[in-house]
C-alpha cells in the first residue's frame, strides 16, 4: 500500500502542477453518481476533483482527479470534455486505477455550472480489471 500512495501522490501532483487558473475558473460543489453515493466536486480550470466515501462493502474514501484534455462548445454554454485522470480508493484493499472521463459541462448561469460524465477505468493496484464510473452534479463558480 505504501508504493501505491507514493505512486498516487506523484500523479496527484503532476496534475495539480499543471493547473494555472482564475476565480473565474474554480467551482465547488457536489457531485452524486458511481462509486460515491455523494461528494465533493472541485474544478480549477481543467481539472476536476472529486472526493466522497463509499458505504458499500467495507466502505473507502474515493479520490478522482482528471485533466480535461479537450473541452470543445456544442451550443451556447454546452461544452463537451474529455480527460485523463487517476482513480484513488483508500480502504481495505487500497486501488489505483486509471480513467479517461467524457463528459458534458452546462454553464446554466454565470455562477452555476452542471455537469454530468461517464468515466472507463482500468484499475491496475490491487487487481487488473475494467471499471465503469460516472457522476452529475452542480459546481459554484468562485
Amino acid at each position: 500500500m505504501k508504493k501505491g500512495l507514493i505512486i498516487a501522490g506523484t500523479m496527484l501532483c503532476l496534475l495539480f502542477s499543471s493547473v494555472q487558473t482564475s476565480s473565474a475558473d474554480t467551482g465547488i460543489g457536489l457531485q452524486f453518481g458511481e462509486p460515491t453515493n455523494v461528494g465533493l466536486s472541485v474544478r480549477l480550470s481543467n481539472l476536476a476533483l472529486g472526493v466522497g466515501w463509499s458505504f458499500g462493502g467495507d466502505g473507502f474514501l474515493a479520490i478522482d482527479a482528471d485533466q480535461w484534455i479537450l473541452k470543445n462548445n456544442l451550443s451556447t454554454n454546452l461544452d463537451w470534455f474529455l480527460g485523463v485522470g487517476i482513480a484513488l480508493r483508500l480502504g481495505d484493499p487500497f486501488q489505483l486505477g486509471a480513467r479517461v472521463p467524457i463528459g458534458l459541462q452546462w454553464m446554466a448561469t454565470k455562477k452555476i455550472e452542471v455537469f454530468g460524465q461517464f468515466a472507463p477505468e482500468l484499475q491496475i493496484i490491487d487487481d487488473l480489471k475494467l471499471k465503469f464510473g460516472g457522476a452529475v452534479g452542480v459546481r459554484l463558480i468562485l
